[in-house]
């Protein structure tokens, strides 16, 4: 019998913006992120989900975690796919990730774009299929990946996130002042027009 590694979690909240990191004391330590808007809606998802896991940070993510507030206070942050359980995913999923890791903050590719960069240039509909099960949101932005039309497209922590987050690094990049700050101030709910 192997012995098992005790789960853990923390979250980053930023004005309607929570992200649950699920952890491990392993190499890679990261094997699960969580984008909510509610802080309760999160801490339900990891009880039912991952019922053993316990609050806590380990010093190995201590920068991580800074990086995060970082990044959802608007400043460009590159994460480390090195973190994330990545030899988790398929050989298909790893590649659309990795790919998807690439693209730089402020910036956007479609679905096509990732599908051809991997090879597979027939492959959108499985580029987003693989995207939509992306278990490291924010390390790996599948928000920054939009249809060929301009438009969204799906993301599994549904479309008012990933507006949000497109939002937040395009207008941080335009006019260097926070999105969710100025939201929270105004108490908007989030949607620029």
């Amino acid at each position: 019998m192997q012995p098992t590694t005790s789960l853990f979690w923390f979250q980053v909240t930023k004005g309607r913006l929570v992200v649950s990191v699920l952890w491990q004391d392993a190499w890679p330590p990261i094997r699960r992120i969580l984008l909510t808007s509610r802080r309760q809606e999160a801490r339900v998802h990891l009880r039912e989900s991952f019922p053993g896991a316990q609050p806590g940070i380990g010093k190995q993510l201590k920068d991580f975690q800074t990086n995060l507030q970082e990044y959802l206070s608007g400043y460009p942050v590159s994460f480390s796919s090195n973190l994330v359980a990545l030899h988790l995913c398929s050989g298909f999923q790893r590649s659309v990730y990795l790919a998807t890791a690439s693209i730089p903050w402020g910036k956007v590719a479609t679905y096509h774009q990732i599908a051809s960069f991997i090879g597979q240039p027939g492959g959108s509909r499985a580029v987003g299929q693989a995207l939509a099960r992306n278990p490291f949101p924010i390390v790996i932005p599948c928000h920054r990946v939009i249809k060929a039309d301009g438009s969204v497209g799906g993301f599994s922590a549904g479309g008012s996130l990933k507006k949000l987050l497109l939002q937040l690094e395009i207008w941080q990049a335009k006019t260097g002042r926070s999105i969710l700050t100025e939201l929270s101030q105004k108490g908007e709910n989030g949607d620029l027009r």
